[in-house]
C-alpha cells in the first residue's frame, strides 16, 4: 500500500542520510580520548588473555605500551577513514593525482 511504501522510503532515506557509525566512534563521543584509549587497551588485553594460557596472561594495571598501541590503532583508523573520503571525493570530481618521476 501507499502508506507502507512511504514508511519504506522514509527508512531508506534516513539510512542513506546518516552514515554508518561503529561502536568505536560512539565510544569516543561518550568519553574523553584518554578514557577511550584506556577502554580500548583493556578490551585488547581481555581478548589477548582469552586467547592465551593462564601462564601467559597479562595482569596488573595497564602499561604505557598498551595505551600507546591503542593510540596508534586510532590514528591508523582515522587516517584510513580520511583517505577513503578523499578517494570518494576525487572519484566524484573525476580527479587524478599528479605523479612526478618518482612515481
Amino acid at each position: 500500500s501507499q502508506s507502507e511504501a512511504k514508511v519504506t522510503r522514509e527508512v531508506l532515506a534516513a539510512a542513506v542520510a546518516e552514515p554508518e557509525r561503529d561502536d568505536h566512534v560512539n565510544l569516543l563521543e561518550k568519553h574523553t580520548l584518554t578514557k577511550t584509549l584506556r577502554i580500548g587497551a583493556w578490551v585488547k588485553r581481555f581478548i589477548y588473555n582469552c586467547k592465551n594460557e593462564r601462564d601467559n596472561r597479562i595482569g596488573g594495571p595497564l602499561r604505557y605500551d598498551e595505551i600507546l598501541k591503542e593510540e596508534k590503532w586510532w590514528i591508523a583508523k582515522v587516517q584510513k577513514l580520511i583517505s577513503e573520503e578523499e578517494r570518494e571525493k576525487r572519484k566524484d570530481l573525476n580527479l587524478k593525482t599528479n605523479q612526478d618521476h618518482a612515481g
